[in-house]
């Protein structure tokens, strides 16, 4: 039956680009990672070249990906994909760690059009790492840097604040506000000792 046929050649077209968006989804939470952890060891510029090659393949891909899949088919739901979302939370999770570091502001990247709970999720992780900096800073007497990771962090909570979020968005942003505390912790631990 012809209609049979049609549903069939759609659902594996779909699959098909699905198992393509998981695999390169993986490529990037790992390079994402790495970004994360070249900053950690305070390698900014090996960072920056990393996240500039990044950059360009989660652009190239959202592109790619987006594509309907026949003419009776819509653009391809990329951000319905639980594997891409979590890719380039991850990537946001760098870019805006990096931006941090560098340049002391959040700045989202362009070329990519993910969903606001992707950028949410990415803004609270985001908070962590300033908290991992923050132990690594702490153990150097470095305050002035630990209360500039405490104010990106509280812009980020305060921003978060009047939102409307549930599920995991309410979680990360639960987290966000530990976070925020604890690096408040982390100041006041450090200014006694020193």
């Amino acid at each position: 039956m012809k209609l049979f046929n049609t549903i069939v050649r759609e659902l594996e077209a779909y699959e098909a680009r699905r198992e393509l968006v998981i695999k390169a989804g993986r490529e990037i939470l790992r390079d994402a990672k790495r970004v994360i952890f070249l900053c950690h060891d305070g390698k900014l510029d090996e960072a920056k070249r990393h996240l500039a090659s990044l950059t360009r393949v989660v652009g190239t891909n959202e592109k790619k990906f987006k594509k309907p899949l026949s003419s009776a088919m819509g653009s391809f739901p990329l951000y319905s994909e639980g594997s891409w979302c979590a890719a380039v939370e991850e990537y946001l999770e760098a870019w805006f760690l990096l931006h941090f570091l560098t340049h002391k502001k959040i700045v989202a990247p362009t070329g990519i059009a993910p969903k606001a709970d992707v950028y949410i999720g990415a803004l609270a992780d985001s908070t962590g790492e300033l908290v991992r900096l923050a132990v690594l800073r702490g153990a150097r007497k470095e305050v002035k840097t630990i209360e500039q990771f405490r104010g990106l962090t509280a812009r980020v909570v305060e921003f978060m604040l009047p939102l409307y979020l549930t599920g995991s968005s309410r979680q990360k942003f639960d987290a966000a506000k530990k976070n925020l505390k604890r690096i408040e912790e982390i100041v006041y631990e450090v200014r006694i000792r020193s």
